[in-house]
């Protein structure tokens, strides 16, 4: 799981705006969002940057936070985000009204107290970001919903006190690479979270791994016609798998693998071209998938099949 915390660190970082009294008001030491009895319908927002890896995440948490500073009657608020991937400083009322939001949007209500006040959770807010981008900054934008004249909330900016001023918190899993076995798609999974690239058993391409922990260097992997580069495991096997004789050095436990002469399959069945579906699993194991991989290729070469 990982974590990104972000709190607004520069001025005109966070501030509000009004078209009703054409107001901007990015150098206030308050954000006043609602419908104000001084300044009518206000909105604000604030920008965090230097965001990363949220492309194709999955977020479990989110929420902002404000640190209340005044409010008369009740606020009622929806938060969103603009919906870009590096959205740019908001300059003027105009400017922020005519940001694109995106579509989803959180109910924020109530009679707030002195201190931190924490949203309610913007997951869907944030996912729809991470499912559309990779987004390098965030900018929230908060908006009046409906509430009637003289009904806002008043909270402190960067420019009041800088440890008083908009937070952020997201909580995501980190998006991980498709991987077919056979006709089945695992997602995500373990160690091979971000390799990032298609593996289909049979005819089977491993290239640029990212977190493949159990590889040295990675490298491509090629099934009955193996090519292996800097495996933890298999790190010095002498060459590919050869029909009629198979040669593997220093295999660890496998060192001892006899040479093909009137080696019998495991499953004759995999003359089909089947290869077993899970290498490390309990129904399939690795000394078994390597006989009937040099087995299924000296069916091809001799084009004889037992059955």
């Amino acid at each position: 799981m990982a974590v990104i915390d972000k709190q607004i660190d520069y001025a005109d970082g966070d501030a509000y705006s009004s078209l009703d009294c054409s107001m901007f008001c990015d150098g206030e030491t308050i954000i006043r969002i609602g419908n104000s009895s001084v300044c009518g319908k206000c909105r604000a927002f604030g920008r965090f940057t230097e965001i990363s890896g949220l492309g194709g995440a999955t977020i479990t948490v989110a929420y902002i936070e404000l640190y209340y500073a005044g409010q008369e009657g009740v606020a009622l608020y929806k938060i969103y985000t603009e919906k870009a991937e590096s959205p740019a400083q908001i300059t003027s009322a105009a400017d922020h009204y005519n940001r694109v939001r995106t579509t989803a949007g959180v109910d924020w209500d109530g009679t707030f107290q002195g201190g931190w006040q924490q949203s309610p959770s913007l997951v869907s807010v944030i996912q729809e970001l991470a499912d559309s981008y990779d987004p390098t900054a965030i900018q929230i934008l908060i908006e009046n919903d409906g509430a009637t004249e003289g009904n806002s909330a008043d909270w402190f900016a960067y420019e009041y006190y800088p440890p008083y001023s908009m937070k952020l918190h997201i909580e995501y899993s980190e998006a991980g690479g498709v991987i077919h076995y056979g006709t089945t798609i695992m997602v995500g999974q373990g160690i091979l979270a971000s390799a990032g690239v298609i593996n289909t058993l049979g005819k089977t391409i491993l290239s640029g791994i990212g977190s493949l922990t159990a590889i040295g260097t990675g490298g491509i992997i090629y099934y009955g016609k193996a090519v292996v580069s800097g495996m933890a495991k298999l790190a010095a096997i002498g060459r590919a798998l050869a029909a009629g004789k198979t040669t593997l050095a220093g295999i660890g436990n496998l060192t001892a693998i006899l040479e093909g002469n009137g080696m019998t399959p495991y499953n004759v069945g995999l003359c089909q071209f089947q290869v077993c579906q899970n290498l490390l699993g309990n129904k399939c194991q690795i000394n078994k998938c390597i006989f009937n991989q040099k087995r299924i290729r000296y069916w091809e070469v001799y084009n004889v099949y037992p059955c």
